[in-house]
C-alpha cells in the first residue's frame, strides 16, 4: 500500500460516503454515520437514520449483540466536504447537551414534547431505557478536525468522540471492512468465456484466460489493495514460489497460462461485450492469486519499458465467481447466505496450494470482530502473516502500534479457556494448527468475545514481560517453554479471585497497570515468578516418576506438550501464594 496523505485519505472517506449513499438513496450526511458503523462494527443491525426535523438529537442509531448482550449504540454526527475544517465550539456545546440528555431523567419528557416528532417518541424512550441499564454507547462523529481547544470540555464525558484524525487511523486499519466497493475491473481482448448454468453449481461462475497487464494496470490505480482485501494472505515477498512465477513471466510470458495454478475473483456481476471483447467485472475481490499478482507486479514495475511486447501478451487462467449484493425484504437473510458462500469459496480455493490453516481464519466475522476492538487501543492485530511489515510505516504515523498475530492471540485465548477438552496450552504449544482446524476454533468463537480477547493479551504481555525480567538460569532456560502454561495458571487465579472477565471494569484496571507499569510490574512479577515456579516443580516430579516408571528422560519442552501431565497441573488447588498475589492485582 503506496503511503496517502491525510487529505488524500480524507477524499476517499467521502468518496466511500459518497458511494454508500448513492447506492442506499441517502444523502451524504445520512450515509456518513452508517458508513461508520458499517466500518467500526462488523454486524450493526436495527439501524435506523433520523437525521432531519423533529429527529431530537440522535442522528444514527442501531445495536449490536454479542452473545446474550445486547448493546445499543446512539450516533450524533456532523458532515462536511471541506477538507481541514476545525470543529467549532458549537459541536462540542452539542456534545454535551447530547450527554446531559441522557444522564438526567428529569428533563427528557419536556424534550420530547419539544424537539422530538411524536413517531420517535417510543424509539427514543427505548433508547433512554438501554442507557439508564447500562447498555447504551453514545457516540459523536464528525469529519472535521479536533479543536484542542474545546476538545477537554468533552474529553471525561461518557461520550465517545471521533474526528477526522480517528476516521483516518480506523480506514489505515481497516481498509477492507472501511471501504464495501472497488472499481470496475474491465479485462480485453477476452474472446472466449466458459461458464457452466448457474442452477447447475449454485453460483454464476465463469473462467477465461486473460491479460496479466489488465491485472497490474488495476493495481497501479489501487493504492489501498482493496482487491485483496477477502485475501487471506498478503504478498509474502520473495519466496522460492515467488521467484518462479516472476521467471516464467520474464522469461517465457507465453507458457504462463498453462504454468499457473490460476487466480479466483469474487464479484458482484461480470458482463462479457462480445463485440468490444470486454469483460467487466464489478465490485471485484481476489480471493486467490495474492502472490501470482503482487509478483508480477512487482516485476513489471522493475522492469518498466524495457519489457518485451511478449509479457505484455502474458495470460493468466481466472476463475470469476459473480454474488449479486443482497436487495430488498429478504437482504438481511441473503446477506448472510452471501457471507457463508464468500468464506466457503475464499478457504476452498486457497486449499489447494501450501497455506497455514490461521490464514483460512483471517477474514471470518469473529477475527474481524477482535480487528476492531484492538483498533480502538490504538493496537493493530495481524491477521494475515506479514501484514504489519508492509503497513507499519504508514500505521504508525497515525499511532497505531503492533498488537498481536493472530496465531499469538488464539493461542492466549486457548489458554484463558484452558478447562474445553479441546483447548489449553498443551495444545497451544504443541499443535497450533490443531486449534484452527478442529472444534477449538469453533468453542474459542462461541465462548470468546473481542473484548476478553484484548483482556487476555494485556494479560499475557504483562506475564511475558516479567517472564523475561527474571534472570535467574532456571527461568531463561524455562520461560519459552512453560510461557503458555504460566498464563493459564495465572488466568484461572485471576478469575478465582474475582477477575471481571469481559467486563470493561477489568480492562479498564489492566489498561490503568500498562500506563503505569513501573508501579504495577511487582505484583505481576510476583505472581509470574510464583506460576513459573509451581510448572518447574510439577516438572520435576513427573520427570523423575517418567525415568523410575518408564526408564526416560521426559524434557521441559515435552512436558507442557503432555494434555494430561499439564491438566493435573491447572486442575490442582492453587498455593496461597499464587492466589494471594493474583487478589493484589485485583485490587490495586
Amino acid at each position: 500500500m503506496s503511503k496517502a496523505t491525510p487529505k488524500e485519505l480524507f477524499g476517499f472517506i467521502t468518496r466511500r460516503v459518497r458511494d454508500l449513499g448513492n447506492a442506499m438513496a441517502l444523502e451524504p450526511y445520512r450515509a456518513f454515520p452508517y458508513w461508520f458503523a458499517k466500518m467500526y462494527h462488523s454486524q450493526p443491525e436495527g439501524v435506523l437514520t433520523s437525521d432531519g426535523p423533529g429527529d431530537g438529537k440522535v442522528d444514527f442509531f442501531f445495536h449490536t449483540v454479542s452473545g446474550t448482550q445486547v448493546t445499543y449504540h446512539v450516533i450524533n454526527s456532523k458532515y462536511t466536504e471541506t477538507y481541514g475544517q476545525t470543529a467549532p465550539v458549537t459541536f462540542y456545546d452539542e456534545v454535551q447537551s447530547f450527554f446531559q440528555l441522557f444522564q438526567f431523567p428529569e428533563g427528557r419528557g419536556k424534550f420530547l414534547q419539544k424537539k422530538v416528532k411524536p413517531e420517535l417518541h417510543t424509539f427514543y424512550k427505548k433508547l433512554f431505557k438501554a442507557f439508564d441499564d447500562g447498555n447504551a454507547k453514545l457516540m459523536f462523529l464528525t469529519t472535521c478536525r479536533a479543536n484542542q481547544g474545546q476538545l477537554a470540555k468533552v474529553e471525561n464525558l461518557p461520550v465517545e468522540t471521533f474526528h477526522l484524525e480517528d476516521l483516518i487511523q480506523h480506514v489505515l486499519d481497516d481498509l477492507d471492512g472501511a471501504m464495501p466497493r472497488t472499481g470496475d475491473l474491465v479485462l480485453e481482448q477476452v474472446g472466449t468465456v466458459l461458464s457452466p448454468g448457474s442452477d447447475e453449481i449454485g453460483v454464476s461462475t465463469t473462467i477465461v484466460f486473460a491479460r496479466l497487464v489488465d491485472f497490474i494496470e488495476y493495481m497501479e490505480d489501487d493504492p489501498y489493495e482493496l482487491l485483496f482485501a477477502r485475501n487471506v494472505r498478503v504478498g509474502q515477498g520473495k519466496t522460492a514460489v515467488n521467484e518462479a512465477i516472476r521467471k516464467t513471466f520474464l522469461e517465457h510470458a507465453e507458457q504462463f497460462a498453462y504454468s499457473n495454478n490460476g487466480i479466483t475473483v469474487l464479484c458482484e456481476k461480470a458482463h462479457h461485450d462480445h463485440g468490444t471483447r470486454e469483460l467487466r467485472l464489478v465490485n471485484p475481490r481476489v480471493v486467490n492469486g495474492s502472490q501470482t499478482l503482487h509478483t508480477v507486479r512487482d516485476a513489471w514495475s522493475a522492469g518498466g519499458k524495457d519489457l518485451g511486447a511478449s509479457t505484455k501478451r502474458a495470460r493468466v487462467m481466472v476463475r470469476i465467481v459473480s454474488i449479486p449484493p443482497p436487495k430488498g425484504t429478504e437482504g438481511p437473510t441473503q446477506a448472510s447466505e452471501r457471507k457463508e458462500v464468500i468464506n466457503r469459496i475464499s478457504i476452498r480455493s486457497n486449499q489447494q496450494n501450501p497455506i497455514r490453516a490461521w490464514n483460512l481464519r483471517a477474514n471470518d466475522d469473529f477475527q474481524m470482530e477482535i480487528a476492531r476492538r484492538f483498533r480502538q487501543a490504538s493496537l493493530f492485530y495481524e491477521r494475515r502473516d506479514k501484514e504489519w511489515k508492509g503497513r507499519s510505516a504508514q500505521l504508525k504515523t497515525v499511532g497505531v502500534r503492533r498488537g498481536p498475530s493472530i496465531k499469538k492471540l488464539m493461542a492466549q485465548l486457548s489458554c484463558q479457556l484452558w478447562k474445553t477438552p479441546t483447548l489449553g496450552p498443551a495444545l497451544a504449544k504443541g499443535n497450533l494448527g490443531e486449534l484452527f482446524q478442529g472444534d477449538g476454533y469453533d468453542v474459542i468463537r462461541q465462548n470468546a468475545t473481542p473484548e476478553l480477547a484484548y483482556q487476555v493479551y494485556m494479560v499475557g504481555e504483562s506475564v511475558d514481560s516479567c517472564l523475561r525480567q527474571l534472570t535467574q538460569k532456571k527461568y531463561r532456560n524455562a520461560r519459552s517453554h512453560v510461557d503458555l502454561i504460566v498464563l493459564s495458571l495465572i488466568c484461572r487465579a485471576l478469575g478465582e479471585e474475582g477477575a471481571a472477565w469481559k467486563k470493561p471494569e477489568l480492562t479498564n484496571g489492566l489498561e490503568k497497570h500498562w500506563a503505569d507499569w513501573d508501579h504495577y510490574q511487582k505484583p505481576w512479577r510476583l505472581l509470574s515468578s510464583a506460576a513459573a515456579d509451581l510448572v518447574l516443580e510439577r516438572y520435576s516430579k513427573t520427570a523423575r516418576r517418567v525415568e523410575r516408571e518408564e526408564g526416560r528422560d521426559l524434557t521441559l519442552k515435552n512436558f507442557v506438550r503432555r494434555k494430561d501431565d499439564v491438566k493435573a497441573v491447572l486442575t490442582a488447588p492453587l498455593p496461597s501464594a499464587i492466589r494471594k498475589f493474583a487478589r493484589a492485582i485485583i485490587t490495586e
